[in-house]
């Protein structure tokens, strides 16, 4: 012990036997095993966190080529599998999921100002960020995209009185919004 009595030549430090007594001999030797289990397994990244936009695709604002209004589709706030279009001359009409990501029924419905809205079908393709929506022809479960082909029908004579109102369709394209960070 060192203390203020004694002089510091007298005392040495006491030099351990081993290099570290914790840890075994074989411990500081290489491990081939461990070695080849590291270099096949590297830290991959973190995936991206979902976001809404993401699982649900079809959220956003389409303009047509055709008509200059935007239609702006935005999510339900009591139930996620119900959407809300709005911009269409029939008003805002409800939309269920049918089919991941972006398949949706356009159940029968009244409008806002109290007419029919036939039933009806909306697709998003997200590949080419394109917006198909046709009102009244009923959906189909088997092929939802059939509902929007050209099909020719053989001409009905015209002393018929039960005529049926043609569909509606619409097809857009979604805006790219830009958002930018305020500083």
């Amino acid at each position: 012990m060192l203390n203020a009595q004694t002089e510091p030549d007298t005392v040495k430090p006491k030099q351990p036997d081993t290099v570290n007594p914790k840890v075994p001999d074989t411990m500081l030797r290489s491990n081939s095993t461990v070695s080849e289990i590291s270099a096949k397994y590297q830290q991959k990244e973190m995936p991206k966190p979902l976001t809404l936009e993401k699982v649900f695709p079809v959220i956003g604002n389409y303009v047509s080529a055709s008509d200059p209004s935007v239609v702006n589709i935005r999510l339900d706030e009591t139930s996620k599998s119900w959407i809300i279009v709005s911009g269409l001359p029939q008003g805002n009409i409800k939309a269920m999921l049918m089919r991941s990501p972006a398949v949706y029924k356009i159940p029968a419905q009244k409008s806002e100002s109290g007419t029919d809205i036939p039933e009806g079908t909306l697709i998003f393709t997200p590949d080419v960020n394109a917006l198909h929506i046709c009102i009244g022809k009923p959906f189909e479960f088997a092929n939802p995209g059939i509902v929007f082909e050209q099909t020719t029908t053989p001409e009905k004579p015209a002393n018929k009185k039960d005529k049926k109102p043609e569909a509606w369709t619409y097809s857009g394209s979604k805006q790219d919004v830009m958002t930018t960070a305020r500083q």
